[in-house]
């Protein structure tokens, strides 16, 4: 795996961003239009939120967070799934 720096997140994202349109994203990470415009062109990184946002809405971004973390959802316990899950409850009355 290599090295772990904003290049590589947004690199990864981009793929599955570029997937969807800018309006489409935007809605589902409850951002604006021309954030999602710049996370698609790897110019920035979706905040931790919107990336939560993402995650509930997008296996597929799911996945790729995962895999940048050196996970699957195969290796979450029962414990660990109930703690993402309170978390995300927890970040959305944020």
């Amino acid at each position: 795996m290599p090295p772990l720096t904003d290049a590589v997140i947004a690199d990864r994202l981009a793929e599955i961003f570029i997937r969807r349109p800018a309006t489409v994203l935007a809605r589902i990470a409850n951002s604006c239009e021309s954030a999602a415009k710049k996370w698609r062109r790897r110019i920035s990184l979706p905040s931790v939120p919107a990336l939560i946002h993402m995650m509930r809405h997008d296996d597929g971004v799911f996945a790729a967070v995962l895999e940048l973390a050196g996970r699957s959802p195969s290796d979450l316990t029962d414990e660990e799934r109930q703690a993402v899950a309170e978390t995300i409850k927890i970040l959305e009355g944020l």
